[in-house]
């Protein structure tokens, strides 16, 4: 093979040698809240108007026609538990608790006859006090709260779930919680205030976030590990702090691309 006279053509025969997929796979990386968390029981998800709601979130979301679903949880401890229960319930034999994993995976997942759905969280560690305390010591308290020149409050710190739910239905809520500006502001209480938290000798701000990038990497391995890769599209659904690193990591792959789910939740 002749070598390549300008970059023009190192890229042409690149290209030949190692194409890109032709059709990589769909992965939609959905961020919810939690709906069984404390700070969303003023507003009862098991009420008749709410499951209404989620009932419709999930048909819509369905509509995007995942071939796996992935929840938030361990799988050592939760994958046995996930197969038992999602059998239950295809039979009619068990009652969905708050919790949307059971709320939005379950019911997509078994809208589409799927036979199973996987578990794909792994544990991790908060830094949170040490931060807190770093920050305090060296007089970085205005930057950790968001109260400093550039930086920005935490939408979670502006309004609680409840507070949105009252306002809105799930549709409403999920829909902003996967707006792109939303998932920024997410992403900018990591790098635009955590980050600086610390200094040369105690750099506890970055330790924090290389951590919590440690578990959404072992989140993303574990997904990789449950496909064969005939898959034409998967559905995680996750907290939605979990929705910029993954869809990061997920983008940094050639096998696979990523879509909004805002155009499916209805």
């Amino acid at each position: 093979m002749a070598r390549p006279q300008n970059v023009t053509e190192w890229a042409e025969q690149v290209n030949r040698a190692a194409p890109l997929p032709g059709r990589p796979i769909e992965i939609m990386v959905v961020a919810t809240f939690h709906f069984a968390q404390q700070d969303t029981t003023k507003v009862d998800v098991l009420s008749v108007q709410r499951q209404r709601e989620i009932e419709q979130v999930a048909a819509s979301l369905a509509s995007f026609r995942p071939d796996k679903i992935f929840l938030e949880r361990q799988p050592y401890y939760w994958q046995r538990r996930i197969d038992s229960t999602y059998k239950l319930y295809r039979e009619g034999r068990w009652t969905l608790p708050r919790n949307e994993i059971f709320q939005l995976g379950y019911r997509i997942a078994n809208a589409l006859a799927h036979q199973r759905v996987y578990a794909a969280d792994h544990a991790g560690f908060w830094l949170g006090d040490s931060v807190r305390r770093v920050a305090t010591n060296l007089g970085q308290l205005a930057v950790l709260d968001g109260t400093a020149p550039q930086t920005l409050k935490a939408v979670h710190e502006i309004a609680d779930d409840d507070v949105l739910l009252a306002t809105g239905s799930i549709s409403d809520v999920l829909r902003w919680l996967n707006d792109p500006e939303y998932l920024l502001r997410t992403q900018n209480n990591y790098f635009g205030r955590l980050a600086r938290i610390g200094n040369d000798s105690v750099e506890v701000g970055p330790d924090l976030i290389a951590e919590w990038y440690r578990r959404n990497l072992k989140i993303y391995r574990t997904i990789l590990d449950r496909l064969d890769y005939s898959e034409r599209r998967i559905m995680v659904i996750i907290g939605g702090d979990h929705v910029p690193p993954l869809r990061h990591f997920f983008d940094s792959n050639v096998n696979f691309r990523t879509i909004s789910a805002v155009p499916y939740i209805r």
